[in-house]
């Protein structure tokens, strides 16, 4: 599993084909096999995080559901 934080200059989308790729083309994370995760963590016009309690949830929740929904080691 990959939890992948968009960088400023980018779109959660972005940096999702980023690592996953596409159905044509598959990116490095889909090609080894990894599940990729991009939490929406920032509202989209934010572009520096701002190391808040409220991102940091989302982000763990995020998490929490991928543990649920797919076979994810915990280690």
């Amino acid at each position: 599993l990959l939890v992948v934080l968009r960088p400023e200059h980018k779109t959660t989308d972005e940096t999702i084909a980023f690592w996953a790729g596409t159905a044509e083309s598959p990116g490095w994370a889909a090609r080894r096999g990894y599940i990729v995760i991009a939490p929406e963590y920032l509202p989209a016009e934010v572009r520096e995080y701002p190391y808040s309690a409220a991102a940091q949830t989302a982000i763990l929740r995020s998490l929490r559901d991928a543990r649920l929904r797919f076979a994810v080691d915990p280690d």
